[in-house]
């Protein structure tokens, strides 16, 4: 049973109308009162899951589940409403009761951070990083538009690295140039077969050499294809081609912003900021995470973490301590 997570010295008012629902998840069902900066925020949702809320002195953090959708209601005219980069933000409207909604279309757990604070309220639907501070704890600006124009804050100058990573790998993935399907071979089906292996969707029988699309590779494909809304052919076609190829560039950029990383700092759940992004990056690239990097240690970080250890031989718990990162590191 998932509870009402509160951070910092503030004022937090819940009605009586959270409704704990089975494991892993908190349904609302009437209005939720958060206090930050000194301005009361109304979340509702009509049985709206979520995970949990983390509140801060200047924002607060609500982790939404696929297909959730949750309002955010202030209680005064001149507050500026926002969230993290690459939330979902369905619609922001304005007036006496400025309201920002989110829609979570993710297919797993993502944590979006909302502000607020003195400012005139806009109607663009754009996506910022939250303020500084709080239980975010990251960088950034607040949504500007509309007649107000933008406004966000200059990033800070990234450090340069000290090690240049070797230039990686070509994905093998990015050959998927031509259709094909059973009976084909060659090079195209050695690499489709490695991707399909990585990602825990095909296990080649010992002594079979790859390179041969048979029924196998077939089965493959479609459990695939099922997980990413393609027609389960189990025919490699331009779609299907098109998204492998897609993975492909997202897992050599993510294994090359990770090559500059150095973990530094413990992790553990509810964590939250730059570590735990490159942390689920490098866990994405290696297949222990199919989820975005959101920057929130959550329950899906926490079993990629605990397959990582066991994988690499070093005590599941599921936090980030040192000897885990010292083999991140490597």
């Amino acid at each position: 049973m998932k509870k009402l997570l509160i951070s910092g010295s503030i004022a937090v008012f819940l009605l009586p109308v959270i409704a704990f629902g089975a494991y892993n998840d908190v349904t609302l069902t009437t209005d939720t009162i958060i206090s930050i900066n000194s301005i009361s925020l109304t979340v509702s949702g009509s049985s709206a899951s979520i995970e949990s809320i983390v509140v801060g002195s200047s924002d607060f953090t609500v982790t939404l589940q696929p297909g959730s959708t949750i309002a955010v209601t202030s209680s005064v005219s001149s507050t500026l409403l926002s969230a993290n980069a690459g939330a979902p933000i369905k619609s922001i409207t304005c007036g006496s009761t400025p309201t920002l909604t989110l829609t979570s279309t993710a297919l797993s757990d993502i944590a979006v951070i909302v502000a607020a604070s003195s400012g005139t309220c806009v109607t663009a639907s754009a996506t910022v990083a939250a303020s500084s501070g709080g239980s975010s704890g990251g960088s950034g600006g607040i949504v500007g538009g509309g007649s107000g124009g933008m406004t966000s804050a200059t990033p800070a100058t990234p450090a340069t690295p000290t090690v240049t990573p070797a230039t990686p790998a070509t994905p093998a993935s990015s050959a998927f140039s031509a259709d094909f399907g059973v009976g084909a071979k060659g090079d195209s089906v050695t690499a489709l077969q490695t991707f399909l292996e990585s990602k825990g969707f095909l296990t080649m029988p010992a002594g079979v050499a790859k390179g041969t699309f048979g029924a196998l590779t077939r089965s493959a494909v479609r459990a695939y294809q099922e997980e990413k809304g393609i027609p389960a052919t189990g025919f490699v076609g331009p779609l299907t081609r098109a998204t492998l190829n897609s993975s492909a560039k997202t897992e050599a950029a993510q294994t090359t912003s990770t090559a500059l990383f150095s973990f530094t700092t413990n992790m553990q759940f509810g964590s939250r900021g730059k570590d735990v992004t490159e942390l689920q990056k490098l866990l994405i690239a290696q297949g222990f995470l199919n989820a975005e990097a959101t920057g929130y240690f959550g329950k899906l970080t926490e079993a990629a973490v605990k397959s990582y250890q066991t994988k690499n031989g070093i005590s599941s718990i599921g936090i980030v301590g040192p000897a885990t990162r010292a083999s991140l590191n490597k």
